[in-house]
């Protein structure tokens, strides 16, 4: 297909600004500092030495989602739960450091963050900068309430026996856990947007397929959002997907919850916690030959736009809608495309009917593979 020169540069400044709308860069220290506090927040209990049953750091008191830093470069050597159930924040835990990450260091040292308030953002042999976010402030595990238990090594990050207190190890390394520079504030992790959930969100590995795994409720972020099947329950329903890492399951990434579930809006809005539309997924196209030019409509069977010349062009995605027959050939199939020519012409439908390689309800690309359900 013989897109037009100015038709290809609109899509190419569009496609450029939806890339620069998601792109959230990562907080990063105001000055290139070699280490950093952990947390924003205050000191509660203290170093309690390294006996069996001693408290290993300290804790520093600050609300559920504050971002943890990594408060030195290093890689990652551990990511996991550390208690019997880190499903609920908050649960009742007898032991356990919860949701937590241990961090070695290039001078042989380690440090440990603990009680995180979900899966924490980096995983085991991440290199991480410093300044750079790997968790949020919780209170998983055996924990009285939301912080941050913070413990350093003169060692290993997961040997508990190699703690020393974490107030004078700063301080040699000029932090003050007591105030000192924290890092400024944090957006989301690149290219996502933070939504709150009511409830824990079954997730699948399409929109509306079989369940890999649950995302939490509480405060999520979310890449970017599909039209799908259908979820209600009594009068609220959605049909928005929204792409996501989930707290657990396998796999947990890159996975789909309803926006059923979001706490701040209603029926068929997919918005973040500010009020944005989330984005739409970027969507992946299929070549298909047509044989004739091809109505373009707004929805599928809708009020024509504009125009799809004959020739090879590209499509996202179909959907079952109203018939469109010339004698015996028929197809109820409509494909999601942009066209030559219209207003808009960007993700308009046209019939499969026109189609040149297949029959009657077929709607598949040059290759012979199914389009997508949109």
């Amino acid at each position: 297909m013989v897109k037009s020169k100015l038709k290809r540069a609109v899509a190419a400044l569009l496609l450029l600004a939806s890339v620069g709308v998601v792109q959230f860069g990562l907080a990063q220290p105001a000055q290139a500092a070699t280490w950093v506090k952990p947390v924003n927040g205050t000191l509660g209990q203290g170093f309690g030495g390294t006996c069996s049953g001693c408290h290993h750091g300290v804790d520093i008191i600050a609300a559920r989602w504050t971002p943890i830093y990594a408060v030195h470069a290093g890689v990652v050597q551990t990511s996991r739960c550390g208690s019997p159930n880190c499903d609920i924040d908050g649960s009742p835990q007898t032991s356990g450091c919860g949701w937590y990450v241990g961090i070695n260091h290039p001078d042989g040292t380690g440090t440990l963050y603990c009680h995180m308030v979900q899966r924490p953002e980096v995983s085991v042999g991440q290199s991480v900068s410093t300044g750079q976010v790997i968790g949020y402030v919780g209170t998983s595990g055996n924990s009285s309430g939301p912080h941050l238990h913070f413990q350093t090594h003169n060692g290993a990050s997961n040997n508990d026996n190699l703690a020393v207190n974490p107030v004078p190890f700063m301080s040699a390394r000029g932090v003050n856990l007591a105030g000192g520079s924290t890092p400024p504030p944090t957006q989301p992790p690149a290219g996502t947007y933070w939504v709150d959930t009511f409830a824990a969100a079954p997730g699948s590995a399409t929109p509306g397929g079989a369940q890999t795994g649950t995302l939490y409720a509480g405060r999520n972020y979310v890449y970017c959002r599909v039209w799908g099947p259908n979820v209600q329950v009594g009068s609220a329903f959605n049909h928005w997907w929204l792409k996501t890492d989930l707290d657990s399951g396998s796999p947990w990434q890159n996975q789909w919850v309803s926006a059923y579930y979001l706490s701040r809006w209603g029926n068929d809005v997919a918005k973040d916690n500010n009020g944005n539309d989330i984005p739409g997924c970027a969507a992946t196209k299929y070549t298909v030959d047509t044989f004739a030019d091809a109505p373009g409509r707004s929805s599928p069977g809708g009020a024509q736009t504009g125009t799809l010349y004959a020739g090879t062009n590209y499509v996202y995605c179909r959907v079952w809608g109203p018939n469109v027959q010339v004698g015996s050939s028929f197809n109820h199939w409509w494909l999601k495309t942009d066209l030559d020519t219209g207003n808009p012409w960007q993700n308009q439908w046209v019939s499969a009917y026109y189609l040149s390689r297949w029959g009657n309800d077929v709607a598949k690309d040059n290759s012979g593979v199914d389009i997508p359900a949109c």
